[in-house]
């Protein structure tokens, strides 16, 4: 009958296997801004109703071509001539501004007739001296078309709003590709698609390359543990379900690979494994003791089975904790990953009984008397210490949480659109490149309305705006700004016969509203409706800068905001920042705290959960204090390191207390079982420290080697994972194995029995 039911399982097992193998090898890759916006969010929804008025601010790819000689060049001005036209005819471009075609209108100074004229008459390099003195004294040029030092020129490509996944990947490889054929002395690319096709090719190599080094390296550890093809393919067969199960629920699910779900297989690797390992460890240990197989795997069923379940239920509360960050992604990461670390158990549980049964009792060598008794050895004499020092440790603890307490309050909230990837990254050296020599790659997006009806955006009261513009420049590094005011300015200048020092709103209001009239008129061209709505109640200001980080940015708006409530009339127009770049930052902002709430839902769950094996809430109090230090001193190297609260480190909190406290458990439900047979706290502790310690070491070294792999990644995010949570799962094995037992001695009591007395066990 047993061996029926083995069949079947497995029969089950394979068919759900290969079902979730065929959907996951269909999974595909995306990385897209827009994850990270805050959801349910006020802030949200007003920046999707302000671009279906106005449209996308990071819809283009920027071009940066750079002539050593400079700017001034005919071979050069004609390649980059050639290169507008061909970047013209490229799928899902909409419309190319270069410096080469760039034109200003100028009226005849009698007939008001308009003309277009060229900036740069590149065909005609004698004019070269006199078109480069107008450029540079034109500020909506320098900063965007021309660098400062008239080495580079910018070309800036508008493709079709809010493409994804394929369509980005081609557009980014059509103009990366041209690069050869022009031979320019430097060729630069940055832009949205830009990025988002760079991280999607980099996830697909990073996810294969992380999960083949987590594999080899556990079969590695697997042989030096056990030195037995039980202990290695098994372990290694589990882990290789539970990941196919997984990806293949995400693929079902509709959910793709992104920059935080690639880590998902090599963390369910290393987290399964540490199952598996507990189950072979048992039924190989009852083996060598010469039970028989029935009841070797009973055995192990039973007694590790219970522990197992809590420790499960600990790890899925901790990942799936991170699913009130209100950040898409980190919500995805936290359930996925929880839902994985059920399907290790589950696995493991049903598929790894069903084969040991049917396969042969392994032979297993004797292991020499030396080697037997050296844990023994170790461990004993680490409990001596322990023991001898309690007081100590807990003195020596208290330091380490005051100190690592202090760097907490050192902790600075911070994050860049590219800070994932290193700086010998050619895409980051792009982006990098256009910060220096142009405005930068950072979309500025700001949105103001008319408060009264019976105005409109382009009302002569626009002085006010045009203050805010020259503190924005001033202040807060924002270069030229695409916006009503720049659109009445250029009509002025034009009016002017194109006078440098006509760029400027008119004093004359006849000027002024023949201006607003005519521009008006042509409302429906694609200058005037970018920046203007058409009920003219509402306007855009557009513009660019350097990846400045969250922090920094913060800090500006904060600035900006008061000086519009001090130096503007607030009752003629409202102002409101808004845009890609602020909605990611405001989402880092929230960020902490989301996170901690969720922590502190996981610390409530894993009390209960505690408390509810041992019926003791000093034991539960005792467990979440045990594994909030090694919290502690996580958030106390990021202070002390400079390393900045992100999306990448804030979830760490939750990945390292689910999975540290698993050791926890592990050996309080030893204690339990033992205190259960009426010997003394003090023996209890030891026989538990004894019989568990061993493990409790081999899985948490597993734990760090495993998520060490992940330190290889290319990403920040993922390295930042990897290290971090393996340093703190160093940590929480320390305290595991020192203060949980001296807390346990100190505090625990049976009813009826007296304060323990260490001289009286011994």
């Amino acid at each position: 009958m047993l061996k029926k039911i083995s069949i079947a399982i497995i029969l089950i097992m394979a068919a759900i296997t290969g079902f979730m193998a065929y959907r996951a090898i269909n999974i595909g890759f995306d990385y897209n801004f827009e994850t990270f916006f805050p959801r349910r969010s006020k802030d949200t929804d007003f920046f999707m109703k302000h671009r279906e008025k106005f449209g996308s601010d990071n819809d283009f790819v920027l071009i940066g071509v750079k002539n050593n000689k400079g700017i001034f060049d005919y071979e050069f001005l004609k390649k980059v001539h050639t290169l507008t036209d061909t970047l013209a005819t490229l799928p899902d471009v909409l419309y190319v501004i270069s410096p080469i075609s760039m034109k200003e209108i100028v009226r005849d100074p009698l007939m008001g007739i308009p003309n277009e004229r060229q900036y740069l008459r590149w065909e005609q390099d004698s004019l070269y001296k006199i078109d480069s003195i107008r450029i540079f004294q034109t500020p909506e040029l320098i900063g965007t078309l021309f660098s400062a030092d008239g080495k580079s020129l910018s070309i800036i490509l508008r493709h079709t709003e809010r493409i994804l996944d394929d369509k980005c990947t081609r557009l980014s490889q059509n103009v990366s590709n041209l690069a050869p054929y022009f031979n320019f002395d430097e060729f630069h690319v940055a832009g949205r698609c830009i990025g988002q096709s760079f991280y999607t090719g980099l996830m697909k190599g990073e996810l294969v390359l992380l999960l083949i080094s987590a594999l080899i390296a556990m079969i590695i550890l697997m042989i030096i543990i056990y030195r037995h093809i039980y202990g290695v393919v098994l372990p290694i067969l589990v882990v290789g379900i539970v990941v196919g199960w997984a990806v293949g629920m995400m693929e079902l699910t509709g959910k793709n690979f992104d920059m935080l779900s690639n880590a998902i297989p090599t963390i369910l690797v290393v987290t399964g494994l540490s199952v598996a390992i507990h189950i072979i460890t048992r039924y190989m240990d009852n083996i060598k003791q010469g039970w028989v197989k029935y009841n070797a795997i009973k055995d192990t069923v039973v007694n590790i089975g219970m522990a197992n379940i809590f420790t499960t239920l600990t790890t899925v509360v901790g990942f799936a904790s991170l699913a009130t960050s209100g950040i898409k992604p980190i919500d995805d990461f936290g359930l996925y990953t929880a839902l994985g670390v059920a399907f290790s158990f589950i696995v493991a549980y049903t598929l790894l009984p069903a084969l040991l049964y049917l396969l042969p009792v392994p032979k297993i060598k004797t292991v020499k008397a030396s080697n037997r008794f050296l844990w023994d050895n170790i461990l004993t004499s680490f409990f001596s210490f322990i023991m001898r020092k309690k007081y100590w440790i807990l003195g020596v603890t208290g330091i380490i949480v005051v100190g690592m307490i202090y760097g907490i309050t050192r902790i600075e909230e911070n994050t860049q659109l590219l800070e994932d990837l290193s700086n010998k990254s050619k895409m980051k050296k792009d982006f990098v490149w256009f910060g220096k020599e142009f405005q930068g790659t950072r979309p500025f997006e700001m949105a103001i309305w008319v408060k009264d009806t019976n105005h409109t955006i382009l009302d002569r009261r626009l002085s006010a705006i045009r203050q805010d513009g020259e503190h924005l420049s001033k202040h807060y590094g924002v270069g030229f700004m695409l916006s009503p005011v720049a659109l009445i300015k250029a009509a002025n200048r034009s009016y002017a016969g194109g006078a440098i020092d006509a760029y400027e709103i008119p004093e004359s209001n006849s000027r002024y509203n023949k201006i607003t009239k005519e521009l008006k008129a042509i409302q429906s061209n694609p200058q005037i409706k970018a920046v203007v709505s058409d009920d003219f109640r509402s306007g855009r200001v557009q513009s660019m800068l350097d990846d400045i980080g969250s922090n920094l940015a913060h800090q500006q708006n904060k600035a900006f905001y008061a000086f519009v409530k001090d130096s503007i009339d607030t009752s003629l127009f409202e102002y409101k920042l808004t845009g890609t770049a602020e909605l990611i930052d405001q989402n880092n902002l929230n960020l902490a705290w989301n996170i901690a709430s969720g922590i502190l839902i996981a610390f409530v769950v894993i009390g209960l959960i505690i408390g509810f094996m041992f019926k003791s809430f000093k034991m539960a109090i005792i467990a979440i204090i045990t594994n909030t230090i090694p919290l502690i001193i996580l958030g106390g190297i990021l202070g002390y390191f400079g390393i900045s609260l992100k999306v990448s480190t804030a979830i760490l909190f939750a990945i390292a207390f689910g999975i540290a406290v698993d050791n926890t458990i592990h050996f309080l439900s030893r204690f339990k079982m033992e205190i259960s047979k009426g010997k003394s706290v003090l023996y209890t502790i030891k026989r538990t420290f004894l019989t568990t310690g061993k493990a409790m070491i081999i899985t948490s070294v597993t734990l760090c080697i495993g998520f060490g792999i992940l330190g290889i990644s290319s990403f920040l995010a993922t390295r930042n994972i990897g290290i971090l949570t393996s340093t703190t799962l160093f940590f929480a094995l320390a305290f595991n194995l020192s203060l949980l037992p001296v807390l346990v001695l100190l505090f625990y009591r049976e009813k009826g029995q007296n304060k323990p007395s260490i001289e009286k066990d011994k």
